[in-house]
């Protein structure tokens, strides 16, 4: 695949933190099949941890910096070298990143049912972890991952994810055409009941529920709950200045004490020292203050 893309670049320079971030959708091909990639480098000396929120989308990584450490919302800790990479599947919790200030590295955001198609198994494994790809047996993605970290460009590396998906999606059917459809249905933004979707799929509702947890690790109502709070925490970052209360409607919160409710649930912080947390120019959330 090849060709100019649009890209979005994000800077930011204090003279103590910098980090330069561009941003990428996949090839036409691959639309609704990957959300975005970010290539990123940055150096930081006023903190060295950051927050990696709960989360609907699956990440893998390619680190091509110093190593990083990364706890997941289940516990476990991991080392990620350079030249190594990790994946995670659906988060309902908060992920600590540590590094030594010095970062670089792709992401790539992806749903749970390509994840799952890339690593041909089932997502709801890696509900709240992180794991290393060395750990997990997928030895047709190693040429793939090869090529990604020896590219020299923001747009080559775009291009090597291009394949790595396209290759794999290419001979891998979904694990789960289903379970996939109820994933994509209570992410909406105005989810349908789980008994529409029941009866859509001709099943029961407990069925509908055993399904999804099988798939990815989650109750129905759990995985609304997480897109709601996706919602919020994304506009946050993106409009640190708006109001509390006007995000909280538009994410779908009742009220504040629910919003309050919620976010101490998933992020282990009130609302308002999240929005203290907001990094610029799309830098994310930071842990030390």
């Amino acid at each position: 695949m090849s060709g100019q893309r649009p890209t979005s670049v994000c800077q930011f320079d204090d003279g103590v933190d910098q980090w330069r971030m561009v941003r990428a959708e996949p090839s036409p091909k691959l639309r609704g099949l990957v959300g975005s990639y970010c290539s990123y480098t940055e150096t930081t000396r006023s903190f060295n941890q950051r927050q990696e929120l709960a989360s609907t989308a699956c990440v893998f990584l390619l680190n091509s910096g110093a190593p990083i450490e990364i706890q997941a919302p289940a516990g476990e800790t991991i080392t990620v070298p350079e030249g190594g990479a990790f994946v995670s599947g659906v988060c309902c919790g908060t992920s600590w990143v540590r590094s030594s200030g010095r970062q670089s590295g792709i992401e790539m955001t992806v749903p749970a049912e390509v994840l799952e198609r890339l690593l041909d198994r089932p997502m709801a494994e890696l509900a709240n972890r992180v794991v290393r790809l060395d750990d997990l047996w997928a030895p047709d993605l190693r040429e793939s991952i090869l090529r990604l970290g020896e590219a020299k460009s923001d747009a080559e590396r775009f291009l090597a994810c291009d394949d790595l998906v396209a290759t794999r999606i290419a001979t891998v059917e979904p694990l789960d055409a289903a379970a996939s459809l109820i994933r994509r249905e209570l992410l909406r933004a105005e989810p349908p009941t789980v008994r529409s979707i029941a009866q859509q799929l001709g099943w029961s509702e407990k069925r509908v529920g055993r399904r999804l947890r099988r798939h990815i690790g989650m109750s129905p109502s759990g995985l609304r709950r997480l897109a709601r709070f996706e919602r919020f925490w994304s506009r946050l970052r993106s409009e640190p200045s708006e109001h509390l209360a006007d995000l909280a409607l538009e994410a779908g919160y009742f009220d504040q004490p629910h919003l309050n409710r919620e976010v101490r649930a998933f992020a282990d912080v009130t609302p308002s020292a999240l929005r203290d947390q907001v990094l610029p120019a799309g830098g994310g959330f930071s842990a030390e203050q």
